[in-house]
């Protein structure tokens, strides 16, 4: 079975990727075909399908929210994600 793991980082930073990267790995053992999707980030670990991760709001490589700059630009561009996924 082909299953699409989404995140919003792929790195191993804290508990929910913890938990993202063991379930890839029991699932994967599992004869399970896991297929990442995510943010791209520089710290991402490698994964074949890197080239389809989205690119981030900001311009920066904070992969925290709250680290990122605020400016209107990236703003702008949140509030349009949001209106997109609210239709």
């Amino acid at each position: 079975m082909k299953i699409l793991l989404i995140n919003i980082r792929y790195v191993h930073i804290s508990g929910p990727e913890r938990y993202l990267f063991n379930l890839k790995d029991i699932l994967e053992r599992n004869s399970h075909k896991v297929i990442p999707f995510s943010i791209k980030y520089s710290q991402n670990e490698p994964s074949e399908y890197s080239q389809y991760f989205v690119s981030p709001l900001s311009d920066d490589e904070s992969i925290f929210y709250k680290n990122q700059k605020k400016m209107s630009v990236v703003c702008i561009k949140h509030l349009k994600e949001i209106s997109i996924l609210k239709r």
